[in-house]
């Protein structure tokens, strides 16, 4: 079989070639100028994102156990620590 895609493949590729390469000033000028992080907005996020995923590990260990109840069983008991 004979590829007849190739030059409509290398023609597809010289124009992504030549779109990236137009734009390696402005990405580095982001790059060397780097970014603002808002610390505060960043650690709410984190925060949020640990609850979420203690939430979901809880649930996925209640699922698990086989209980029906999620009241009656307790994941980290402080007695057990």
């Amino acid at each position: 079989m004979k590829n007849n895609h190739r030059p409509f493949l290398k023609a597809g590729l010289s124009r992504i070639a030549e779109i990236e390469f137009s734009i390696i000033p402005a990405i580095a000028d982001i790059e060397l100028a780097g970014i603002k992080i808002d610390l505060q907005k960043l650690n709410e996020l984190k925060k949020n994102i640990i609850a979420r995923l203690d939430n979901s590990k809880r649930n996925w260990i209640i699922d698990s156990s086989g209980r029906n109840s999620r009241t009656a069983f307790h994941v980290r008991p402080k007695d057990q620590l």
